[in-house]
């Protein structure tokens, strides 16, 4: 079996590096959203910093670039057959990791996916904690969610 990726990568600079590298590469089974994923489907602002990493919904610095991106639900790209559920998810997302989860509520109900995400101080630029997050993801799964502080 092929095992198929899917990317979401808003950032016009850094999504046209991984579709270079993945052509490089010869990786024909990944597949590059340019895009934002969130609790609903619409348009959004990125907000780029001098730090291509450090691109945020939420501005993280005084100086910033903002620009509109394409907003989609997971649950509204699975439901549309844009994309397959997902077996695995790893997200991060400099702190929109909560608006994520909810935009593929249904997704994590019906199929269940293995999680996989970062979560630090920038979960409060979005107005959560991470305990909030481990909550939502736990009722979700009806299961216990298992997860590892770093550095605490």
């Amino acid at each position: 079996d092929t095992v198929l990726i899917y990317a979401f990568e808003p950032q016009p600079s850094l999504a046209e590096s991984l579709r270079r590298s993945i052509a490089v590469n010869n990786y024909g089974n990944i597949e590059v959203f340019e895009c934002l994923l969130s609790n609903y489907d619409g348009i959004g602002d990125l907000y780029l910093t001098n730090h291509a990493i450090h691109a945020s919904m939420i501005p993280r610095e005084r100086k910033y670039e903002k620009i509109s991106r394409p907003v989609w639900k997971i649950d509204t790209l699975v439901d549309t057959g844009r994309c397959p559920a997902p077996d695995i998810v790893k997200v991060d997302t400099e702190g929109a990791e909560m608006k994520i989860f909810q935009g593929m509520t249904e997704t994590i109900k019906k199929r269940g996916p293995s999680v996989v995400f970062e979560a630090d101080e920038n979960l409060e630029r979005f107005g959560y904690k991470a305990t909030d997050l481990l909550s939502f993801l736990s009722s979700l799964h009806g299961l216990p969610v298992l997860f590892h502080l770093a550095g605490r």
